[in-house]
């Protein structure tokens, strides 16, 4: 199918758009982003809760991945900031809306930042400052990152800021002293914590453990219409979203074009009705050859647009990892045991609460995280076959009618390379190249002349 470059290839602007308050999610995914059950599940959080912008944690990314090789939405724009040790771990990015108009900011500061992951935008239509960042305990002390905290709220002075993020600092645990350092600093500038519930359960050994380390600091609160953790789970955290009280554009669930509707039966008719339908005696009569012919192409043009219409349709993800139906089934499998893994919890700690019994761990509620888990590890084997077998896939189509070009742009996606590589380096010089090459042939002679003359001499020494 043709698609018209000039005037088609819109991103349906003019069509009418249905308006949202600005919806903002985070989720810590602990790496997987060139896994495609994670990918899924970014997208699938993404429509279901109607997100303009999503943070993420633990995005283990390296700067040998290229951002256009993920399966992320098309229509969603993704910052990030991998760790500057390149170790693979760590790491936060930001999925925004083409709809939001925002900027990325530098804010200057004097401290190092060696030790810190953060990403900074500014929401221009609302004037809000937001932050997405990730703290890890190994790699950045608290003291430092209390430091940024402190530097960023002055620089920013009296704006609305919003942090959002793992601070790995437990909100429920108030009597520890990263918790009351925390609190310090956050009462400092006026910052509140909003989330309220547990963002993160885990098992450890026999024992099943809950924290809150996912946290939404602003001085801002007064415009958040809710603020909810969230029952979607990409990693071993919860996923938490805010709503302010800002009007955006509804994100579309897919980028939308229009085409040209070059289907087999539109051409059909098209080509039957110029044959035997299509009445020429105007064009055949006329005594101008240029007169005709603009005639002609008139003519044709008129019912080509009556036979192969314009329509709108949805742009996709473009990546070759494509989910089999197994896999589909699996991972809505894993998510229907972690919620009934979840209510069972939920439950049993209500009945010891009324009855006041020990917290003494629940054998069910054990025997339901070991399913999720076997689940959950399941339908990763089963993701990871499905790359393997979409990537062979595709390398024998191509191989089978010699698309070299095609074989190797498969190999750099499924690497996760980049397909299009763009010199950036601003060394070479055109002049000096050239006169380099040019001065091959000259230099080859001279280095022959020179082994020539070292010969003749070896032969008359020995005469």
């Amino acid at each position: 199918m043709y698609i018209f470059q000039n005037h088609l290839t819109q991103n349906m602007a003019t069509h009418q758009q249905l308006v949202n308050k600005l919806a903002v999610g985070h989720s810590n995914i602990q790496g997987g982003l060139t896994s495609l059950v994670k990918c899924l599940d970014i997208q699938n959080l993404i429509l279901r809760e109607k997100l303009d912008i999503l943070c993420l944690n633990e995005t283990n990314l390296k700067s040998d991945i290229d951002s256009s090789t993920l399966a992320l939405p098309c229509n969603f724009t993704l910052l990030r900031k991998d760790r500057n040790n390149e170790s693979g771990r760590g790491g936060c990015g930001i999925l925004i809306s083409s709809n939001i108009n925002y900027k990325t900011i530098d804010l200057n500061l004097t401290t190092s930042t060696d030790k810190i992951e953060s990403l900074w935008i500014h929401l221009l239509d609302c004037n809000i400052y937001l932050c997405s960042f990730y703290r890890s305990e190994q790699f950045c002390p608290i003291d430092t990152f209390l430091d940024y905290i402190s530097e960023c709220m002055i620089k920013l002075g009296k704006k609305k800021v919003i942090w959002l993020g793992d601070i790995n600092i437990d909100q429920n645990n108030i009597n520890t002293i990263n918790y009351r350092k925390l609190d310090q600093t956050m009462k400092m500038f006026g910052l509140v914590q909003t989330v309220q519930e547990i963002t993160r359960i885990a098992k450890l050994g026999d024992k099943i453990t809950q924290s809150t380390i996912d946290v939404i600091m602003t001085n801002t609160y007064s415009h958040f219409l809710s603020c909810d953790v969230l029952g979607d789970r990409i990693g071993d955290h919860q996923a938490i979203k805010f709503t302010v009280d800002f009007n955006v554009k509804k994100p579309l669930k897919f980028k939308k074009i229009l085409i040209r509707d070059h289907c087999k039966s539109n051409i059909s008719a098209f080509k039957t009705f110029l044959k035997e339908n299509c009445n020429y005696s105007s064009i055949i009569e006329s005594s101008d050859v240029n007169e005709a012919a603009e005639g002609l192409n008139l003519h044709i043009q008129h019912y080509y647009d009556q036979f192969c219409p314009i329509k709108q349709i949805k742009c996709h993800s473009d990546y070759i990892h494509k989910p089999s139906e197994e896999l589909l089934r699996n991972i809505k499998l894993r998510r229907k045991l972690y919620r009934k893994y979840k209510k069972h919890l939920s439950d049993d700690e209500k009945k010891r609460k009324n009855n006041r019994l020990p917290t003494t761990p629940c054998i069910q509620c054990k025997l339901l995280w070991d399913n999720f888990k076997k689940q959950k590890n399941y339908t990763t084997k089963l993701a990871r076959r499905d790359c393997r077998v979409n990537i062979i896939t595709e390398l024998k189509a191509k191989s089978a009618i010699n698309d070299l070009k095609g074989v190797w742009k498969t190999i750099k996606t499924a690497s996760n390379l980049p397909t299009k590589v763009s010199n950036t380096s601003c060394n070479l010089d055109a002049d000096e190249s050239n006169e380099f090459f040019a001065q091959i042939g000259p230099n080859i002679q001279e280095e022959v002349s020179v082994d020539n003359d070292r010969n003749e001499d070896n032969t008359s020494y020995q005469k």
